[in-house]
């Protein structure tokens, strides 16, 4: 059933809170605070976010601020549990610990002295079923003695700051994904805005690891030459100027995982570079199936900082 012009309205305020959120995970976010930027009532914001989303807004921060700092202590293992806490948004040792433990069943410390399996495991754990049977522990474990795997070819490129317009979707469902893109297509067309420069492009906004696949956000973006008016539920952003590792692989969502995860333990390490936790890029030769393709290629950019 396609939304209503109420519902669509509803989706469109509580996107701009769920960027707000993404944007500030350090800060304080207080119910009337999301709700002013929603322009809704604290009462009525609370049940219309948990409409839309599924999640109380108390349930939605905490979790991404877990996943995030899960996310982080697994690829920069020296990082204080401290300082990862504050990052996130968390006013103590005491209540980061507490969540996390609640969350993964497991303390911070414990977590961050596993190795990648027991990591794997872990986070694992929180998956539903359906997760697990489109991503198997093998798609996230990098085959250390494979040459070719050593061997990946990754190019570290700077991208140009860009300006787009997009729609949000969820990873686990395709065919919204491919639908998402369309829109985004018609509507720029709409407005005239498609020109011979123009690009399309996925951001991915969570790595499906540390978040079930129902909840991985994924943006699915299309360039302009300046910020149109907005209508509906198309959204506008600036990408700033990133270093990106970037490489190629065949497939779907399952070669996905296992093409990042050869780059991250294999050629990270040696690279002079870390992660940098801001959303990669998914750029595609044909149509957008990053689940069921078994045939286009992707070029994928994560996002990477000097060490």
């Amino acid at each position: 059933m396609k939304p209503n012009l109420t519902q669509k309205l509803h989706i469109k305020r509580i996107n701009k809170v769920k960027h707000f959120i993404e944007q500030n995970l350090e800060q304080k976010l207080t119910l009337s605070k999301l709700a002013f930027v929603a322009n809704f009532s604290t009462f009525h914001f609370q049940r219309i976010f948990k409409s839309v989303v599924g999640e109380t807004p108390k349930q939605y921060i905490q979790r991404i601020r877990l996943e995030a700092a899960a996310h982080m202590m697994a690829v920069e293992p020296h990082t204080s549990i401290l300082e990862v806490a504050i990052k996130y948004g968390f006013n103590s040792l005491e209540s980061f610990s507490r969540a996390f433990k609640n969350y993964y069943k497991v303390s911070p410390d414990a977590f961050r002295n596993k190795n990648g399996q027991e990591k794997i495991t872990i986070l694992q754990s929180v998956m539903s079923f359906s997760d697990q049977s489109i991503l198997k522990k093998e798609h996230f474990t990098a085959p250390e003695n494979n040459v070719k795997a050593k061997r990946f070819d990754v190019e570290v490129v700077k991208l140009p700051p860009k300006k787009v317009i997009f729609l949000n979707a969820y990873l686990k469902d395709s065919d919204a994904i491919a639908n998402s893109f369309q829109r985004v297509t018609n509507w720029a067309n709409g407005h005239n805005l498609v020109t011979k420069s123009t690009e399309t492009f996925a951001l991915i906004l969570d790595y499906p690891i540390f978040t079930p696949l129902d909840k991985c956000r994924i943006q699915t973006c299309m360039t302009v030459d300046i910020k149109p008016p907005l209508s509906g539920e198309v959204n506008y952003l600036e990408v700033p100027s990133r270093i990106y590792a970037r490489f190629s692989y065949d497939g779907g969502l399952p070669e996905m995982i296992q093409a990042v995860s050869n780059v991250v333990n294999n050629w990270l390490p040696q690279s002079g570079y870390k992660i940098n936790h801001t959303p990669a890029v998914l750029i595609h030769s044909g149509n957008f199936n990053p689940i069921k393709s078994n045939e286009t290629t992707y070029q994928f950019y994560l996002a990477i900082i000097p060490e």
